[in-house]
């Protein structure tokens, strides 16, 4: 795809030397994606992320994030996370947000454990196709498993005992939510690293 000229940005589109374009389906042309791309959390300006600019305009916060940590969500009834991780090194994973080699990814897990249980390193993202089966008897709902997907693979860090980062305490300190993806928040990231050196 060849360098395009961004002229200026107008709520959530640009206007380029080929014509308007939404900011979502520029990035998604720029990544090359066959899936959604949330475009202003991937641009920025002056430093600073559209969705952030944006946010202050319209007079509400947005909390200060750590660009290269995620918290992403397990519904163990769905894919038995716990059961994969004591057999397994590395995991492939649905990609749905921005991440990148080398990004740390926490699985929060919900159901009977109410936690985050893992911690990931990314080791390869931004791949198409089925994947392979090394962790399909994890799956309990065979659905769940696509054949043609965007995913990434996370390789294990850290395993934490149920409750040592409970959903109460992590709510407190700046989780936003558990029902889908998103940035660690500065808050939450001085959470999980200190109570990590307390124990």
């Amino acid at each position: 795809m060849q360098r395009q000229k961004f002229i200026f940005w107008i709520d959530k589109n640009v206007t380029t030397d080929e014509g308007p374009c939404s900011l979502s389906r520029l990035a998604a042309l720029l990544t090359q994606s066959k899936w959604g791309v949330a475009g202003r959390r991937y641009f920025k300006y002056n430093g600073k992320w559209l969705n952030e600019i944006r946010a202050e305009k319209e007079g509400r916060t947005v909390r200060r994030r750590v660009e290269d940590e995620w918290v992403i969500p397990c519904n163990p009834d769905k894919y038995d996370v716990v059961g994969a991780f004591k057999e397994l090194d590395e995991i492939e994973w649905t990609q749905s947000t921005n991440v990148a080699v080398g990004d740390t990814v926490y699985i929060y897990v919900s159901g009977k454990y109410q936690s985050v249980m893992f911690k990931t390193s990314v080791e390869s993202a931004d791949n198409y196709g089925a994947g392979t089966d090394n962790d399909s008897k994890f799956f309990k709902d065979a659905s769940f498993k696509s054949t043609d997907h965007r995913y990434m693979v996370l390789r294990l860090v850290e395993s934490y005992e149920q409750g040592f980062y409970p959903y109460k305490e992590l709510k407190e300190h700046g989780l936003d939510s558990v029902r889908g993806k998103s940035r660690v928040t500065t808050e939450l990231y001085e959470y999980l690293n200190s109570k990590k050196n307390e124990g």
